[in-house]
């Protein structure tokens, strides 16, 4: 054991995690945006955002590139929070598949909430603070409502904030105590020994003993989770050949007659 006990390598673990996610997410609705912007365009960024229809109810005096990059903020905080969610998960029980199973209830039940609940309901407060509710930019930004908590009017988007980050704190301090109890350091085997001999005479290869760059080498390589952001890239880049070149008409008419005859050819 050290000094701080297993806090350090937990703490690199959920650090790993939360790096995977923000990652994932920020380039995901990175090339959404530059792919938006390349086939549609946003036009006068520096505009408000209530001039867009779906967003006039916004309570936020915000632009609209403000308001885009709000939504890609509160996605990857959104993204956070659920890594430290999954990771206290993962270490409540130990079963791989037994975890998995119970995240994935976990996001059904949220996503039978936010198709079920409504916002004129007592229990909005339930759907204020739903994920999938959350990660959709009108609920966000293109719909007003404050809640009653404790009898005062406060709006979703301050509770939702407050809410998630009581989630967060909670599960960094439930996977740090689990860990401590659950995950104790084995006694080394002949085999341990030889391995670890092994490491010791070829480290200065490697001339780095941070956890981080072993819990990220481990993810990466060990776990082979780099043949799937190698496969992610790939189908992005496959995805984006498949659309289709960019038409410019003068006028809706000739925009619409032309997707028409577009769909009949051949026919």
């Amino acid at each position: 054991g050290t000094r701080n006990g297993h806090t350090p390598l937990i703490r690199i673990k959920m650090l790993v995690m939360v790096a995977g996610s923000v990652l994932f997410t920020f380039l995901q609705e990175i090339t959404h945006i530059c792919m938006t912007k390349y086939y549609y365009g946003f036009g006068d960024m520096s505009r408000s955002i209530q001039s867009v229809p779906e967003f006039r109810n916004c309570p936020m005096a915000i632009s609209v590139g403000e308001g885009i990059l709000l939504l890609v903020m509160v996605r990857v905080w959104i993204a956070i929070v659920i890594s430290i969610l999954a990771s206290m998960v993962s270490v409540v029980v130990r079963n791989e598949f037994v975890a998995m199973l119970t995240i994935v209830v976990c996001f059904g039940v949220e996503l039978v909430f936010a198709q079920s609940l409504l916002l004129t309901e007592g229990l909005n407060f339930l759907k204020c603070i739903n994920p999938f509710f959350e990660w959709n930019m009108i609920n966000v930004l293109g719909t007003y409502l404050n809640l009653n908590i404790l009898g005062n009017a406060i709006g979703k988007e301050c509770v939702a904030f407050v809410v998630s980050v009581i989630v967060l704190l909670v599960c960094i301090v439930v996977s740090e105590r689990i860990f401590h109890r659950k995950y104790q350091i084995r006694t080394q085997s002949r085999l341990d020994m030889i391995a670890l001999l092994w490491r010791r005479k070829t480290a200065f290869l490697w001339k780095n003993v941070h956890l981080l760059w072993f819990e990220l080498y481990k993810t990466l390589f060990q776990q082979k989770r780099i043949f799937l952001v190698l496969f992610m890239m790939v189908l992005c880049i496959v995805q984006a050949n498949t659309f289709d070149d960019i038409r410019y008409y003068d006028n809706a008419y000739e925009a619409s007659y032309n997707s028409y005859m577009k769909k009949i050819s051949g026919k």
